[in-house]
């Protein structure tokens, strides 16, 4: 598989045909007396469906004359990625890589994260005991999501329980870190809180500054993914997909799927009951 970064870099890009908002679930138009998310048991059907749809409507790509589609919505809303069988859904997710300057800050955050534990780190093995924390509670986030109460106490509840005394943090509001590590320090076993902001330091903290926040978020991803046990909003697709990842070291390629609200690796804070929801489909709909 070739991945262009851009549209431009593909061959005969001139003659590009782009096709916007595509949506998979259109080729579903039978719902079996069911609502919209009836569809989803068709999905087997959609390879022959899409390319019956690319020869009907003369849209099919060739050398010369391409084509580029772009979804209308997030896939893992909508797409059973165990369809595919368990080997491709354990591994399709990891075809596009984290790159390699963010791989070497994560492993300095990670050496940082070890010391500040009171471990010495001794590369490639850090097993420093730590909590890994993703507390969602930014501008941005929804008012039926579990509330900085609610997430912080999850959290602090399961450091007691697992008797962790340190924690990795992310989160995107800086004062919304520093509450909970206020609030982690001033419990009656403290957790002692730390976040890539606070363990890098002098050029290391500079490159990681002059980075998006998207692009800082993946060295949150890698080193939270590394931690003794994690926890994080229910809510989060952020949380869900590094649950998800460290999932599949319950059983490799034949790993079971996920089951609310957690495993010997992660615990997600703010439990489901229902399965109707558009939130719950990312338990079934995310590459890992």
């Amino acid at each position: 598989m070739k991945v262009f970064d851009t549209v431009e870099e593909i061959p005969n890009a001139a003659s590009v045909l782009k096709i916007e908002e595509f949506y998979p679930k259109d080729l579903n138009i039978d719902l079996d007396g069911c609502d919209g998310r009836g569809v989803n048991r068709h999905l087997d059907f959609f390879r022959p469906k899409f390319h019956a749809w690319l020869e009907t409507t003369r849209r099919k790509p060739t050398a010369e004359a391409p084509v580029t589609i772009r979804f209308k919505w997030a896939t893992f809303f909508e797409w059973p990625i165990y369809r595919d069988g368990p080997e491709f859904a354990s591994t399709f997710g990891d075809i596009l890589r984290i790159r390699k300057d963010l791989q070497e800050l994560a492993a300095k955050t990670l050496s940082a994260m070890s010391k500040f534990a009171g471990v010495e780190p001794h590369p490639p093995t850090l097993d420093a005991p730590y909590l890994g924390v993703h507390l969602r509670t930014e501008s941005d986030s929804l008012g039926f999501w579990p509330n900085f109460e609610e997430q912080s106490n999850g959290y602090l509840q399961q450091s007691q329980k697992l008797g962790l005394k340190y924690a990795y943090l992310a989160c995107g509001d800086a004062k919304e870190a520093r509450r909970f590590t206020d609030k982690a320090r001033n419990q009656t076993m403290p957790l002692h809180v730390a976040t890539k902001m606070t363990l890098l330091q002098g050029e290391d903290y500079q490159r990681l500054t002059n980075m998006s926040w998207d692009q800082q978020a993946l060295v949150d991803f890698l080193v939270l993914s590394k931690s003794t046990h994690f926890t994080g909003c229910s809510f989060s697709s952020f949380t869900m997909n590094i649950a998800f990842k460290r999932h599949l070291m319950t059983g490799g390629l034949n790993t079971r799927q996920w089951k609310s609200p957690g495993d010997q690796f992660s615990t997600l804070i703010g439990r489901f009951e229902s399965w109707y929801g558009d939130w719950m489909f990312m338990y079934e709909c995310m590459w890992p």
